[in-house]
């Protein structure tokens, strides 16, 4: 469900980071577009056609990958989109203090 594929798009975003490699560059290493690759990222699971590539890529293992059961990328992980989101609501809010 949604979970899962939430899941699935941070672990795809946490490889990729930790191979170093930008959205961009990851996009260009797959031979898609950047835009389709973003989506892998944030709200659709990686079509299967694509899956060993990235692995190849990444140096992660599938049961890691597509479980989270395993062993991680090295590096510390990404932030997830919520908890940025909420840290910058979180000093919007006491700008708008101080302001008043």
């Amino acid at each position: 469900g949604t979970a899962y594929r939430a899941a699935f798009c941070y672990r795809v975003k946490w490889a990729r980071h930790a191979a170093g490699f930008t959205p961009t560059t990851m996009a260009v290493q797959l031979d898609i577009p950047q835009g389709k690759y973003k989506q892998y990222e944030g709200r659709s699971e990686m079509p299967h056609f694509l899956v060993q590539k990235f692995l190849d890529e990444t140096h992660v293992d599938y049961a890691w990958l597509s479980t989270g059961n395993g062993r991680a990328p090295s590096g510390e992980p990404p932030v997830p989109k919520t908890i940025r989101r909420a840290r910058a609501e979180k000093v919007s809010a006491r700008s708008r203090r101080r302001v008043s």
